[in-house]
């Protein structure tokens, strides 16, 4: 019994050290990810920047290319409007993912848009991981003025990819910032409300 009990519990840390050891693995490969857009982002920015003082259109099309294919817009989506997402129809559900998907631009390009040379850190070389979910916290260091925090809510889609599904900005979580306001126009003026509101037919 004693030796059964010994194996029992060999086995039990045999595989509390595998699950520590892949959730630890996925934990880097998510800082990797995130490190790696923003390093091809910041690489653009700064060859750029002189553009970026005259054109305001320069940075949303750098996140577009380079930061948005991380980014899960329908899950994002889904979350903002939650029980309203049933009920668009095919069309308004296409129309309001690309709306959404300009919404996230415009709100991540308030971060970016004078930027001038600004450095990224990564604030933890490894994000725990929980039921396949992570935080990796990043902040922008500014020559004058306190760092800006930017964190990246993510989780492991079904391709095995790590996908945001939320970005925080100084603590401001930018989903249910936007389920916010999406909730109370649609509680005010329906869901055609909000379409027209964000400039989008009724489907």
């Amino acid at each position: 019994m004693k030796k059964l009990l010994g194996l029992f519990l060999s086995l039990s840390l045999l595989i509390s050290s595998s699950v520590y050891a892949d959730d630890n693995a996925d934990g880097i490969a998510a800082v990797q990810l995130v490190d790696s857009a923003i390093s091809k982002m910041l690489q653009e920015l700064n060859q750029r920047k002189d553009e970026i003082k005259t054109d305001d259109t320069v940075v949303p099309d750098i996140l577009r290319r380079q930061v948005v294919p991380y980014f899960d817009v329908v899950r994002m989506s889904k979350i903002s409007l939650g029980k309203y997402w049933r009920k668009l129809t095919t069309d308004q559900k296409r129309q309001f993912l690309a709306r959404y998907t300009e919404l996230v631009i415009d709100t991540y390009s308030k971060a970016f848009g004078s930027y001038n040379g600004e450095r990224v850190e990564i604030v933890d070389k490894v994000s725990k991981v929980r039921k396949g979910k992570t935080t990796v916290r990043t902040r922008i260091l500014r020559d004058v003025g306190a760092p800006v925090s930017i964190n990246y809510k993510m989780y492991t889609a079904k391709s095995g990819m790590w996908k945001v599904y939320d970005v925080q900005i100084e603590g401001i979580s930018m989903v249910s910032s936007y389920k916010s306001q999406f909730s109370s126009t649609i509680k005010k003026d329906g869901i055609n409300g909000l379409m027209e509101k964000l400039g989008m037919g009724n489907g």
